[in-house]
């Protein structure tokens, strides 16, 4: 029947950009943790260094694999990218929705897998094998399912103080044990 809202307003703005990314090593094996390395440059200040530990998974395969260093936007695009028959949300989904977004005043780590990742009805689904993606095709082809060629796997984040923004993209080279 009703909503309660209190507003603060900050005399100054809160806002950063990724500026550059990156990695303490760039041939890796899986299991390995490397640094990430990120420029942020406030809005108004000076720039800041900061540094994000990732845990590589075990099972990587052999060959190149590309890590996003990104702002919450970029994220969220990719694990919940839009549905273009989509029906219009109720107030409960919509809600839903806002909630499984990630906070916008942090900085994301995310390993973008070389393995098919699948969005159905607003859930994603990553690391598919092909014929689960060949098995879900019909979706596709009525625009209810999205494929992508690389699954985003959130590997780390980092509590900002500021609203951050930007992306960049690092290549590691995996080589065998």
């Amino acid at each position: 029947e009703s909503v309660d809202l209190e507003v603060a307003a900050i005399p100054r703005r809160l806002t950063a950009e990724i500026e550059s990314v990156h990695t303490s090593r760039v041939e890796v094996h899986g299991g390995d943790t490397i640094t990430v390395e990120a420029t942020i440059l406030p809005w108004h200040g000076e720039r800041r260094n900061v540094r994000v530990p990732v845990k590589l998974p075990s099972n990587l395969p052999e060959g190149p694999v590309r890590l996003l260093v990104s702002d919450s936007g970029t994220l969220d695009r990719l694990l919940q990218p839009p549905q273009f028959n989509a029906q219009p949300l109720d107030v409960a989904a919509t809600i839903a929705q806002l909630n499984s977004a990630h906070a916008s005043d942090q900085l994301y780590v995310t390993l973008l897998a070389p393995e098919a990742q699948a969005a159905v009805d607003g859930r994603t689904l990553t690391s598919i094998p092909l014929t689960v993606a060949n098995a879900l095709a019909p979706l596709r082809d009525n625009k209810g399912m999205v494929l992508n060629g690389e699954s985003a796997v959130p590997m780390a984040s980092l509590p900002m103080d500021a609203v951050v923004t930007g992306s960049q993209v690092v290549t590691l080279q995996v080589e065998d044990q």
